[in-house]
């Protein structure tokens, strides 16, 4: 009778396994955004790893104060795209409405498609939405730039006017990773176990070859 093997979803990890060097620069509400680098990885301590944004947390934004989810929208060559709403307080004209926000991350060092669909990859959980494949230990980089669109097209969402303490950004990165790869060599202790053994089979068949 056939044994089922059940595989568990991938579960977000920081940092990941073997560990992983950081640094971190700008601010990613701001003009330019943030910019992470990532690198110095160990592959023997896991099997295939992925980076993207930890399911755990999913990204998100406002601009009235309460963080509202983004959600996984589409990839461009070496960025994707997470889009959502708010609510904002215009204070020009005493009114408020619904404004798009989005959060770029686009990734440096990983080639011109690094992006890969969370979904297309096994036991990688879906609202992800979208991860690069980091499993060849390159480091690479991360800019993570939040916007908005007020009426006059997407700009850095720290740049408009609302109310203080009202902008919100929220992300948090992870890695995804299947476990190393076991080798099936014997150790060199289970190696002599088996000589010995071998050994002590010889000798008994020579054993009853002399009695007989």
């Amino acid at each position: 009778m056939p044994h089922c093997i059940a595989h568990a979803t991938l579960t977000p990890s920081y940092p990941p396994p073997g560990g992983v060097t950081f640094s971190g620069a700008g601010t990613q509400g701001a003009t330019g955004g943030r910019t992470n680098t990532y690198s110095g990885f160990n592959t023997s301590a896991f099997g295939q790893l992925y980076w993207g944004a930890s399911t755990a947390s999913l990204p998100g934004a406002a601009l009235d104060g309460s963080v509202d989810p983004l959600t996984f929208s589409s990839i461009n060559g070496t960025t994707a795209t997470w889009t959502g709403v708010t609510n904002w307080y215009d204070q020009q004209n005493g009114v408020t409405g619904t404004v798009q926000m989005r959060l770029l991350i686009d990734i440096g060092g990983l080639g011109a498609t690094p992006w890969l669909l969370a979904s297309a990859i096994a036991d990688m959980n879906a609202a992800a939405g979208a991860v690069v494949n980091v499993s060849s230990a390159a480091s690479f980089t991360a800019n993570l730039q939040f916007q908005a669109n007020t009426g006059s097209g997407f700009q850095a969402i720290n740049n408009i006017s609302v109310l203080q303490g009202n902008t919100r950004t929220s992300f948090g990165g992870a890695f995804y990773a299947t476990p190393a790869q076991t080798s099936n060599v014997p150790e060199p202790g289970s190696l002599a176990l088996a000589s010995l053994g071998l050994g002590a089979l010889a000798l008994i068949r020579r054993r009853k070859a002399a009695a007989n």
